[in-house]
């Protein structure tokens, strides 16, 4: 039987767990929320911290709306969620009983990104940290000198005006279906959408009066496994436009594979709101630079588990790595 191995664990493999003791674990802590704590081989009862390793012999309490995310040493996962004192060997004879069902080929489509994350917020100066990288990810993405708290455009003036694209600067996506989305102008009532294809050839074009315009690739015949250059801008002057971003439709096979690896996630998580679900899909969607479901699937873990430390360090690395 090939070892199964999951691709959120390689994350925390790479660097998160670079400096903990490697030597005779059980578990080793991938995210903690509230009232937890450990007792090391039968010792008093301590706090626990992330990216702890648990032995054998160790127990944990978790208090009431605590949470703990957990890694076996075999590669499996678990989150605890219930009030109540758990042994740490019994959890090892649990999840040893548990069949596994995310497979192995899952570990091609994941980064080191906990690592990453460790290194742009260091525990000393974490809150610091976070504050600077929103101010990275608003400086790149606000183009526009006057705008309000909505993005909306107050008093657009000066040659660099221009429309601001909700998107990353270049992303992937499955198909047919496609959305395309951008902040909305206070001075302009309709806008251009225009896509292009490498040739600089107009692909399809079409003026709405939303903020929004959803396609279907295959039935306006854009080629799959090209990338192409979007952008919006004002009708008809065209005096105020975007910057363009590229799109990359993935092969119909890509697409299948994608489909097929997300289900074998579900069908490892369950139907249950999971954050752990999320961060792996997240990580995933990533690695094949689908940034938008990334995003997305980023949001998703934080809105099931808000104001948990090493999951936002993970979604803020993330978003820093898309201004670069």
């Amino acid at each position: 039987m090939k070892k199964l191995i999951y691709p959120l664990i390689i994350i925390f493999l790479l660097g998160f767990f670079i400096n903990a003791e490697e030597d005779d674990y059980k578990f080793k802590v991938l995210a903690a929320k509230g009232g937890i704590k450990i007792s090391m081989n039968k010792g008093k009862w301590k706090p626990l911290k992330n990216s702890m390793v648990l032995k054998e012999n160790d127990k944990i309490k978790l208090s009431g709306k605590s949470y703990l995310g957990l890694v076996h040493e075999s590669g499996r996962t678990v989150e605890l969620d219930k009030p109540g004192e758990y042994s740490i060997n019994k959890l090892n004879s649990e999840i040893l009983k548990k069949k596994d069902k995310l497979s192995k080929k899952l570990t091609e489509y994941i980064v080191d990104e906990m690592s990453e994350a460790e290194d742009l917020f260091s525990d000393s100066d974490y809150h610091e940290s976070m504050g600077i990288t929103g101010a990275v990810e608003r400086s790149s993405e606000l183009i526009i000198k006057n705008y309000d708290s909505e993005g909306k455009i107050s008093d657009p003036v000066g040659k660099d005006m221009t429309i601001r694209l909700v998107f990353p600067f270049k992303t992937s996506m499955t198909g047919p279906g496609a959305e395309f989305k951008w902040y909305k102008s206070a001075t302009l009532k309709e806008y251009k959408f225009t896509i292009r294809d490498r040739f600089d050839e107009i692909a399809f074009s079409k003026i709405v009066s939303d903020t929004s315009i959803t396609i279907n690739i295959d039935d306006i015949g854009l080629e799959r496994g090209s990338y192409y250059f979007w952008n919006v801008s004002q009708t008809p002057e065209q005096m105020i436009i975007s910057h363009d971003n590229a799109v990359l439709f993935l092969s119909k096979e890509k697409s299948e594979q994608v489909k097929n690896d997300l289900r074998n996630i579900e069908e490892y998580y369950g139907s249950a709101d999971s954050p752990m679900k999320e961060i792996l899909k997240a990580s995933y969607f990533e690695k094949n630079e689908l940034f938008i479901e990334a995003d997305r699937a980023f949001r998703k873990a934080l809105e099931i588990l808000p104001e948990t430390e090493n999951y936002e360090k993970m979604y803020a690395a993330f978003k820093y790595r898309m201004t670069r």
